[in-house]
C-alpha cells in the first residue's frame, strides 16, 4: 500500500484518534539518519531501526533478525499488531530503508502497512508541519508469525537458478548488472521506478508498462534482490503493489551470492 503525502497530514491533522490507530515510523539503515530525525521529524514519527538485530555475517549485510527480539523490539515503541503502520525515509526516493522495514514486517506477519510515496523529503517540500518533540508510547505487545515464502537464501537461489522455475530481478542500476548478476536474472533498474522530476513512484499504469517489457508475468513466482536488500525490498514492494502474490527477496542479495560464487 501506498500513502499520499497530503493523506497524511490530514490525517494527522484532522482525524482525533489518529494515534490509536496508526504508528508513523521513520525508517532507518545502522543510525545513517538519526541526528536528522532528533532534530525534526513528521509529527509523532517513531525512530525504527530497520537494521534492528540484524545479524550480519561475512556473506549477508542485513539478515532477518530474530522473531522474539524483532517483536519485543516493536512492542517497546508502542507498536502492536492492531496498528496501522506508515513508513517513511529520508532517502532520494523514499523507498529505500522504508522498504527493508516494509519487507520485515511482511515477513513477520503483518499485511497493514503503507509506504510513504516521496518519504520526508515530499512531506516537507509541501510545508505540511514537523515536529522535534519526541512522542513515547506505552509498551504494546506483537505478535509475529514467520512466512518463510516471502525470502530466499543462498540454497533457495542455488534450487531456483537450476530448476529455472521462478522469475529472478535483479534490481540493480544497469552498470551494476552489466558487471555481473545471478544466472538468468533480469534487470528492472531501481532507479527507473520513479520519476526523476517529483522523485515520486510512477503511476501503476508506467510501473505495469516497465515490467510488462520484461515479460514478467506477475502471476508467477517472482523473487528480487540488488545488493544488499533494501532496492530488492523495494522492487518487492511494488510488484506487491501491482499485484503479484508469490513473490519474495533473496535476503543475501548479490553481495552474498557473488561471495560464495566468486560472482558466477
Amino acid at each position: 500500500m501506498i500513502t499520499d503525502t497530503l493523506q497524511l497530514n490530514n490525517a494527522i491533522s484532522n482525524l482525533k484518534s489518529f494515534d490509536s490507530i496508526f504508528r508513523i515510523l521513520e525508517a532507518d539503515l545502522i543510525n545513517e539518519s538519526k541526528k536528522k530525525y532528533l532534530k525534526e521529524h513528521i509529527p509523532n514519527a517513531i525512530y525504527f531501526d530497520a537494521s534492528y538485530n540484524s545479524t550480519s555475517s561475512n556473506f549477508v549485510d542485513f539478515d532477518l533478525p530474530d522473531d522474539r527480539k524483532f517483536a519485543n523490539y516493536l512492542g517497546s515503541l508502542g507498536i502492536s499488531n492492531r496498528h496501522f503502520i506508515i513508513i517513511y525515509d529520508r532517502s532520494k526516493y523514499g523507498l529505500n530503508s522504508s522498504a527493508r522495514a516494509w519487507f520485515l514486517f511482511k515477513v513477520f506477519g503483518k499485511d497493514q502497512v503503507s509506504i510513504l510515496n516521496g518519504g520526508f523529503n515530499s512531506f516537507k517540500s509541501n510545508n505540511f508541519g514537523l515536529q522535534k518533540e519526541i512522542i513515547k508510547f506505552p509498551q504494546e505487545k506483537f505478535e509475529t508469525k514467520l512466512r518463510r515464502n516471502l525470502y530466499k537464501n543462498f540454497e533457495d537461489m542455488q534450487t531456483i537458478i537450476k530448476a529455472k522455475n521462478e522469475t529472478i530481478i535483479d534490481a540493480r542500476e544497469i552498470d551494476e548488472y552489466n558487471r555481473g548478476h545471478i544466472p538468468g536474472a533480469l534487470n528492472i533498474p531501481y532507479s527507473n521506478l520513479f520519476d526523476s522530476q517529483t522523485r515520486l513512484l510512477k503511476t501503476k499504469q508506467q510501473l505495469l508498462k516497465i515490467i510488462r517489457s520484461k515479460n514478467v508475468d506477475l502471476e508467477k513466482p517472482i523473487v528480487t534482490y540488488c545488493q544488499k536488500n533494501p532496492r530488492g525490498s523495494a522492487l518487492m514492494f511494488v510488484l506487491d503493489f501491482l499485484g503479484a502474490e508469490k513473490v519474495s527477496l533473496y535476503i543475501g542479495s548479490w553481495g552474498e551470492y557473488s561471495k560464495r560464487t566468486g560472482g558466477y
